[in-house]
């Protein structure tokens, strides 16, 4: 699993298993059984045909909430990781003359966000990475640069 390249790869591991794979960022067992028992639920009050089973419209919302604070945790853990995929494209994408795209909003769009799948989630985690972490590097300008067009492109209107 740790050579996959695509997050396709995984639909051969058993759905509840999947979670496990969050060892990897740095997730505990406490936090690990939780994500895996929202399948449990889901099974429980979801049929394959669209129909969802609850005894009212406030348990719905109830489990809607209890599913996205599992969503939030997960997003949480996985910061690190993504924040990681970040630092190394901008790193090795600094220089306009090496990348794949001349433009850099194709660059980050396609290099960065489609190449790791990033979600909306994603993307929201990397405008808080912290650029000056990397003040050390020999192209720190450059690099600089990369991101504050990472951060024009996707910071949502508020931030």
């Amino acid at each position: 699993m740790l050579s996959a390249t695509s997050p396709f790869t995984f639909s051969e591991v058993q759905e509840r298993s999947i979670f496990k794979l969050l060892r990897l960022a740095g997730c505990d067992q406490q936090h690990i059984g939780p994500f895996a028992k929202l399948v449990d639920e889901r099974n429980d009050i979801a049929h394959a045909n669209g129909n969802i089973f609850f005894s009212d419209q406030s348990a719905a919302v109830r489990k809607i909430a209890g599913v996205l604070e599992q969503v939030d945790a997960i997003q949480d853990h996985m910061q690190p990781v993504i924040h990681d995929c970040l630092r190394r494209f901008l790193k090795e994408g600094w220089n306009p003359e090496e990348r794949e795209y001349d433009d850099p909003a194709d660059q980050i769009r396609e290099a960065l966000l489609h190449a790791n799948y990033f979600s909306q989630k994603d993307i929201e985690a990397c405008l808080s990475f912290d650029i000056d972490s990397l003040n050390g590097e020999e192209h720190f300008g450059e690099i600089k640069e990369l991101f504050e067009g990472f951060v024009k492109t996707y910071r949502q209107d508020g931030d």
